[in-house]
């Protein structure tokens, strides 16, 4: 269960930092000094979050491009969404 509705939009801290190198978003959270890489769907996700999206249209975009029930996928954004905004790289479009 997420700890926002599904249609929430989400986008990234526009403090924080981050950049795509050879195909990874590479974040560093400077209140932390906390560094991150993320790959392949990861990326993808955060590349979603750039002018906002909810998890609802994640997942949407996710479905057509990886082989991986609507479930699961649902599941996985929302575990990742929840760590990003535990960490404070991401929040609602609302704040």
């Amino acid at each position: 269960m997420s700890m926002f509705p599904e249609d929430t939009i989400l986008r990234p801290d526009p403090q924080l930092p981050s950049t795509e190198i050879d195909g990874e978003i590479v974040l560093m959270n400077c209140l932390t000094d906390s560094y991150y890489s993320l790959s392949e769907t990861a990326a993808a996700v955060w590349k979603a979050l750039k002018p906002g999206a909810s998890l609802q249209s994640i997942c949407q975009t996710l479905l057509r491009e990886y082989t991986v029930d609507e479930e699961t996928c649902r599941r996985d954004v929302s575990a990742f969404l929840q760590m990003l905004l535990q960490q404070g790289l991401i929040q609602t479009a609302e704040a």
